[in-house]
């Protein structure tokens, strides 16, 4: 019997294997192949973007599997969505991507980051830019103009995301919002189809698709043509949002955190799967500094650097050693200075500059590097001694002591088992193959 369920181990295995190169999921927050210190990290629908200590650009996803570093020089923050991004210095924007529906704000597409004139000229006549965001196939930006601020928007205007009633499907030149009817604007987000911002008084306001009540406003509106105030908020001072395909994450001046929007997969963190249209305080967080929102995933840094995620864990997305939905908060055993999150994968940047990913790797987004076999690799923690290929030669050492074994001797024989492996980082096939340990003991010890 031993021998016939080596023989179905073995073949359990190779197929994990296949699965992974496949799927490409990893479920445990692992460092990023990439040797630079990092200050800064984003993300994209599929890709991952970095800047170092010393000013350096770097990405990866969207089939780069090798950190690529880019030629820019002194940039400052990075807007990436599915198919467009732009990057940007005091002085110069560029950008780089898909020109559909006018997003780019270009003639063309382009496939090298590209100056984008509008902006950088302007920066000569005492423009500065605070921020640039960028939904599916539409961009916005906050820029300063003589001390007023002023917000711009261009390409799709299919769900009214750009802020103003017109017939025009698309807008392919930057756009002046009229801001006679808003008041001082100091922060923008964009996402799927809608855009919200938030003005000097802590004051949220959202505009463009309604669907799943994410704009938190109207929960029959299908769409919002003008930037509205979400007064369900009341007397709330709005610090920061994140925005997410089809829910939102807002941090109040006080640290507490709220959401709306879609719930289906527990990405609202109040314990359900219920879609909320209105800001609901998730009750069990507090002193949050930083949000991030991917398709159907959530996650939330505190003061102290613990980082905690909620809703779907499809992809490895959650980080934690599996691949469940959460719909209440959960902590990673990792500490962070900034997370980000893309469509369905996730980065924590840790004080000390190190990068750690997990989730999706179809498109190469986690930066992990890759074998021939097509299979990522998953660096180790350089503290650990022991390497994750010791788990087959462990296993192998295991199934051989259960052959000579009596079944009274499986429990210690298992306990030893976990004692050996417990130093051996956490992969997609670790865990899988420790698990199965579990439930062939368990099944001897029936027989």
């Amino acid at each position: 019997m031993i021998y016939d369920f080596r023989s179905l181990f073995n073949q359990f295995i190779n197929q994990i294997m296949l699965q992974e190169s496949k799927q490409n999921r990893v479920c445990t927050p692992t460092q990023s192949a990439i040797q630079e210190q990092l200050q800064y990290v984003t993300c994209g629908a599929e890709s991952t973007f970095c800047i170092t200590i010393h000013k350096k650009v770097f990405m990866w996803g969207q089939g780069i599997q090798i950190p690529k570093q880019l030629e820019l020089q002194d940039i400052e923050q990075i807007a990436a969505s599915k198919e467009h991004w732009f990057a940007w210095s005091d002085t110069q924007v560029f950008g780089c991507g898909s020109n559909k529906q006018g997003k780019l704000g270009m003639n063309n597409s382009v496939n090298t980051p590209t100056l984008f004139d509008i902006f950088s000229e302007a920066s000569q006549y005492g423009w500065q830019l605070q921020k640039i965001a960028v939904g599916l196939d539409h961009s916005v930006a906050l820029i300063e103009v003589e001390e007023e601020n002023k917000i711009f928007v261009w390409g799709s205007n299919a769900y009214q995301q750009l802020g103003f009633d017109a017939s025009e499907q698309f807008v392919a030149i930057p756009h002046q919002l009229d801001s006679d009817n808003l008041p001082r604007i100091v922060d923008i987000y964009a996402q799927h189809n809608y855009t919200m911002a938030i003005d000097e008084e802590g004051r949220l306001f959202s505009w463009g698709s309604n669907e799943f009540g994410r704009l938190g406003q109207n929960a029959f509106a299908k769409c919002m043509k003008l930037p509205s105030p979400i007064t369900s908020l009341g007397n709330l001072k709005i610090a920061k949002l994140a925005l997410g395909t089809f829910h939102v994450l807002a941090i109040d001046t006080q640290g507490n955190l709220y959401s709306w929007g879609r719930g289906l997969q527990g990405q609202l963190g109040h314990g359900t799967s219920n879609d909320c249209s209105k800001p609901n305080q998730i009750s069990s967080l507090s002193s949050i500094r930083d949000v991030a929102c991917g398709e159907a995933h959530s996650m939330a840094l505190q003061n102290n650097g613990s980082v905690y995620v909620f809703g779907s864990g499809q992809f490895g997305q959650l980080g934690l050693g599996d691949y469940k939905q959460q719909d209440a908060p959960q902590m990673l055993q990792i500490h962070g200075e900034m997370i980000a999150c893309g469509r369905h994968h996730s980065a924590v940047l840790t004080k000390n500059g190190a990068l750690f990913m997990f989730g999706n790797n179809e498109s190469s987004q986690l930066g992990l590097e890759c074998g021939k076999s097509g299979a990522y690799s998953t660096p180790l923690p350089k503290q650990s001694p022991m390497n994750t290929n010791q788990i087959f030669e462990l296993t192998d050492e295991f199934m051989n002591k259960i052959e000579a074994s009596r079944s009274e001797d499986l429990e210690q024989l298992l306990v030893e088992y976990q004692q050996n492996t417990s130093q051996i980082p956490n992969t997609q096939t670790t865990i899988f193959i420790k698990d199965l340990m579990e439930r062939v003991i368990a099944l001897l010890q029936k027989k």
